[in-house]
Parts: C-alpha cells; structure tokens; sequence
C-alpha cells in the first residue's frame, strides 16, 4: 500500500494545529471550483502539479470558518504520484511527509482531525473497492490483491469552500 503525501504544519505560535500532520490545501478564491482549489494550493504548498482530472472528490463536510460562517469542506484524493513527483517538491509551510498506512494508527496524536478523516474516508473506499473486486470475480487471486496503483503516493488534499447561505443549505432539507 502506499503511504499518504501530507503536511507536517510549521512549529510557530500563529499557525492553527503546530507541528502536527495534516492535508495540504487551503481556501478558495474568487469563483473557483474545490477541484480548482485543491488543484492550486497543492502547487502552491509543494510545486505539484495536480490538474483537476487526477483529483477525486473523497468526500465534503459541514463545517465553520474562522469567523463562525457556514462553509463546506471538500476533500480530494490524488492516486497514482510517482515517487520521483514526490521527491523533487519544494514544500514551502512546514515539511513533506510519507504516511504509510498502516502507521496511521500508531501516529493518530500527531495527525490533526481533518487529516484523520480524510484517511478514515480513504479506508472506507478501500474497502469497498476491495469488496467490489471480490464479490465480482470471487475465485480468482487478483480479486483478493490490491491493484500496483496502491504501492505509489496517495496525497489528500483540504479545501475550505465559500461561505454558505444557511438559509439555502436548509432549502434541500427543509419544504420552506
């Protein structure tokens, strides 16, 4: 399995989770698009080009900004980072790091929340993946083995959309 490509954020007083591991990303701008986002911050964090058909939404979240206003969260997910796309990035807040999977358990203290979700939700669609291949080819070995994709880079990356009316969130909920 190959490990997530994330963030060790910078150890200084005015930076929110010091020192901890989290997604690269950031907030929107404009009129851009989470893809667009997720697709420029990643440059901008590590010189990493990730056009927007290499992401995939992983999922979104309700959540607040800074200033206590509703906003949605997107999370993306980038298969398939060569390691030599991976070695040469020029990471300018805090520094690159390879997460093997099976390390996530034993470093959940170091990992800020969103970055514990977003590989939560990467488990959960590996899993169901997984149960795809198996219940689609049951006898055969190649249903029970992860795909060569799964031995490169994984990186995740956070965007925090533009703030939500609530009163329009509530529309598709609520029959007002």
């Amino acid at each position: 399995m190959g490990p997530f490509l994330l963030q060790e954020r910078p150890k200084t007083d005015d930076v929110e989770y010091a020192g901890r591991v989290s997604l690269f990303g950031g907030r929107h701008q404009g009129s851009e698009s989470p893809e667009g986002t997720a697709g420029r911050e990643v440059v901008e964090e590590t010189g990493m080009k990730l056009d927007a058909d290499r992401l995939a939404l992983l999922g979104q979240i309700d959540s607040f900004n800074e200033n206590g206003a509703p906003t949605i969260g997107s999370i993306f997910l980038a298969e398939g980072i060569a390691f030599s796309e991976v070695e040469n990035l020029d990471i300018q807040d805090g520094r690159g790091v390879l997460l093997k999977r099976n390390d996530a358990a034993r470093q959940w203290s170091r990992l800020t929340p969103i970055a514990l979700f977003a590989i939560a939700m990467f488990d959960e669609l590996d899993r169901m993946r997984h149960a795809k291949r198996v219940s689609s080819s049951e006898n055969s070995f190649a249903a029970h083995s992860r795909p060569s994709f799964y031995k490169s880079p994984l990186a995740l990356a956070g965007t925090a959309g533009p703030v939500v009316d609530p009163r329009s969130a509530l529309r598709d909920v609520l029959p007002y």
